[in-house]
């Protein structure tokens, strides 16, 4: 092959740029680049007009401070990675490899190789964030990317189930023209029990045609012309904690049921990077609940009621519990049965508060609730349920004396001293014949 023939089939970009920073000169970006069809129209444009915005400061200065280098300096720079528009106006990872030479009138000008992130055989981008202390929404869309490919006869597109959400299974994908798939993947996956991943074993990919998809999803993958369809599970420990779908357009002649030994071990270094993350983070929540939990009730605990207390809005109140005779329970039934007690009460008290009301254990029978954004008549109304629904009998707990709680309501007005304010009107409940609210005094 002549020389001019083998750059035009590489899959990355080689670039000329003179030094005001034009592309005089382009080669490679076989079968088209990162959604760009035809990059020949990048010749005679400045090479910034195709750089993210946020990294074109960074490239100037790159080329600004190596200009004054020897030839040799030059010529064997570091490669660093930046982000590029593609063709969808979408941010990409490339990997920039650039060497400076002088042509006969003695002018310096730079050979650039832009190889896309999404072309190498590692998964680097999400593990790289994940140690970067990126969100972790932000990582799984990663994920997604790691695998991508756009060209003029392939595209493929990535979506991570994960089934460890508390909520429910989520789907994830990096690309917001794809958001109208992710949606019905979940739907279809929470609502309707759909599992394609559930004929691969670990490691493998299940291929499936296009009419074996939901019906909701059949419309979407033809929108796209995805005729490649194939799933694979994600096992943490043996479990089975996540999934990837992969939907992509390929020429009319591929056989869309074989996966190529290069495709899936990529597949696979994928899966493993998958599982290790989703491990980290298990890990970590399950070291935040430790700390932030009571062991008990699942409740939040004193450290946690106080991080959310100092943080709270100017409006907020709070709500002081206290079982009333919870002594008896235990002394008559045993400390067993008084912890099947003291885990109903929680979980009443939560289903009398609002989703994102602090509810916490405060010790032995006590318990607080922090209700951020809220004056004293609905805080009284919600402490009032309260009373009402921890006094409901309960089937579970028949042969035990019906259980009362005693609650004192107070403003949060001084974050030390709402605490307190709120105990002397729980006691005071107490005094008056238990069972009922009763709001702290006024100064």
């Amino acid at each position: 092959m002549e020389a001019d023939q083998i750059l035009d089939a590489l899959r990355p970009l080689v670039l000329v740029v003179d030094g005001t920073g034009t592309v005089s000169e382009l080669r490679g970006g076989y079968g088209g680049f990162l959604g760009h069809d035809d990059v020949t129209k990048w010749v005679g444009a400045s090479v910034f007009d195709h750089v993210a915005p946020h990294h074109v400061d960074e490239l100037a200065s790159y080329f600004i401070e190596s200009a004054g280098r020897s030839a040799d300096a030059r010529s064997l720079p570091l490669p660093f990675r930046l982000a590029i528009i593609g063709g969808d106006g979408l941010e990409h990872d490339v990997d920039i490899i650039p060497a400076e030479h002088e042509d006969a009138g003695g002018d310096g000008r730079w050979v650039v190789t832009v190889v896309p992130v999404a072309l190498q055989a590692s998964v680097s981008r999400s593990l790289e964030a994940e140690m970067a202390g990126a969100p972790r929404q932000r990582v799984k869309e990663l994920l997604t990317e790691e695998l991508a490919v756009d060209n003029m006869h392939y595209t493929s597109r990535w979506f991570l189930v994960d089934l460890t959400a508390p909520s429910g299974p989520t789907v994830t994908t990096a690309r917001p023209q794809d958001a109208a798939m992710a949606d019905a993947i979940a739907e279809q996956v929470a609502k309707h029990g759909w599992r394609p991943w559930g004929k691969a074993r670990a490691g493998e990919l299940a291929t499936l045609q296009v009419d074996e998809l939901p019906a909701s999803l059949q419309p979407i993958a033809a929108e796209h012309r995805w005729r490649r369809i194939a799933a694979t599970p994600v096992l943490v420990d043996g479990s089975l904690a996540a999934a990837y779908l992969l939907f992509g357009r390929v020429p009319d002649d591929y056989d869309v049921t074989e996966v190529n030994s290069n495709v899936l071990s990529r597949v696979r270094r994928l899966v493993d990077a998958t599982a290790l993350l989703i491990a980290r983070w298990h890990d970590r929540d399950r070291l935040v609940a430790a700390a932030t939990r009571d062991p008990l009730t699942g409740l939040a605990n004193r450290d946690a009621f106080a991080d959310a207390l100092a943080e709270c809005a100017d409006e907020a109140t709070l709500l002081y519990i206290d079982v009333d005779r919870f002594k008896r329970v235990n002394d008559r039934h045993g400390h067993e049965v008084g912890d099947r007690v003291l885990i109903e009460i929680a979980r009443r008290i939560v289903a009398a508060c609002r989703p994102n009301d602090v509810v916490a254990r405060f010790g032995g029978d006590e318990f607080v609730v922090l209700l951020d954004g809220v004056g004293l008549e609905q805080g009284r109304q919600i402490g009032e349920r309260i009373v009402e629904m921890v006094a409901a009998p309960n089937e579970d707990l028949a042969d035990i004396a019906p259980v009362t709680v005693s609650v004192g309501l107070a403003p949060v007005v001084l974050r030390d001293d709402a605490v307190q304010a709120a105990d002397t009107a729980m006691l005071r409940a107490k005094r008056d014949g238990r069972a009922r609210l009763v709001t702290a005094e006024q100064p």
